[in-house]
């Protein structure tokens, strides 16, 4: 196998010491200081040998050390030379660019789009929905439950019905109590609900009052949302005919004891402006009441419960019930299931 030759004014070039240094390490190839070239010294300027004129030496192809392996690198520094903006001790310039100026700094304002998509679009046939648009519906049964007490038995029934979006929806709030096969009292409201912060949300709509005695009618304005501690709260206030106004805060609360076992209290709250003696009420606060569930869910959405509930009428309503041969104090225990779909 021959043995490549450099011409004998590469052979007799002392190698400047920082050659080592600007030329890096290329595998394979072993450097001694005879041999390394820098592109400032006269050999690098002469004409190329005729065995380096295509750019490769057949007798360093595969595995030649020494001598052919120091021809290649004098052509590898003679292409280096060749490009533009390469000067000795600058092998990391390219063309007057600092690399470094490369890396960091500001990005200019147009390097991504506002919408930051880069420029990729959905797919005609993507249903895609930006915040509020999506539509969607849900019936929860907050109370269906049997009844039983020391002055009556019979059912209950409270729930709400909503669709629309994360923004705005329709509410329907409904409630009721029965005895004796008769409804006694009932409450149904239909609502327009807006959100106006993550937890809350403001609610304006229309209320009707029926059971016994005549029935009423109100524009109802409340708020509705969680409150710090995760408090369930719902309060409104009513406007009805003759002059009429009413108040109602209604507050739950689930205490987890396991992840489906869960104790609800919660705390009812009823108030007039003006007094009404054919339904029993009296101007002021009206009546309260406090209840205790204790539901076990066996799917999130079906909860079978056990529980207990007081109410009391208060002020000049409580005489009202006296007269009329009506309890002021009533305690029922309840058995019913929660669910929604």
């Amino acid at each position: 196998m021959g043995i490549a030759t450099l011409p004998a004014q590469a052979q007799e070039a002392p190698a400047p010491a920082s050659s080592a240094s600007a030329m890096p390490a290329m595998q394979g190839m072993s450097m001694t200081p005879q041999t390394s070239m820098d592109a400032t010294t006269p050999s690098a300027k002469s004409p190329m040998p005729a065995t380096h004129q295509d750019g490769h030496d057949p007798s360093a192809m595969s595995g030649m050390h020494g001598a052919g392996d120091m021809a290649h690198t004098d052509h590898v520094d003679s292409s280096m030379q060749a490009m533009p903006g390469m000067q000795h001790g600058e092998s990391n310039t390219m063309q007057g660019m600092s690399m470094g100026a490369m890396q960091g700094g500001s990005a200019p304002p147009d390097a991504r789009d506002p919408d930051y998509s880069d420029g990729i679009s959905f797919a005609p046939d993507h249903d895609v929905h930006m915040h509020g648009d999506s539509r969607f519906g849900m019936l929860a049964v907050d109370r269906l439950e049997y009844v039983y007490g020391d002055h009556a038995k019979g059912a209950s029934l409270e729930g709400r019905a909503w669709y629309g979006g994360d923004l705005d929806r329709a509410v329907l709030e409904f409630e009721g109590d029965s005895s004796g096969g008769r409804v006694t009292d009932s409450r149904v409201e239909a609502l327009w609900s807006h959100a106006v912060s993550a937890y809350w949300d403001t609610q304006l709509g229309v209320r009707h009052d029926g059971g016994e005695g005549p029935s009423r009618d109100w524009v109802a304005f409340g708020v509705q949302g969680l409150a710090p501690y995760w408090f369930d709260v719902q309060a409104e206030v009513y406007a009805g005919s003759s002059g009429r106004t009413a108040a109602r805060v209604e507050v739950e609360y689930d205490v987890l004891f396991t992840q489906r076992l869960i104790l609800t209290p919660k705390f009812e709250l009823n108030a007039y402006g003006k007094d009404d003696p054919a339904r029993g009420i009296a101007r002021g606060v009206s009546d309260a009441g406090f209840g205790l569930r204790l539901r076990y869910e066996i799917r999130r959405r079906f909860a079978p419960y056990l529980g207990i509930e007081w109410s009391r009428r208060l002020g000049a309503s409580a005489g009202l019930a006296r007269r009329a041969g009506e309890p002021v104090l009533e305690r029922n225990w309840v058995a019913g299931v929660r669910m929604w779909f």
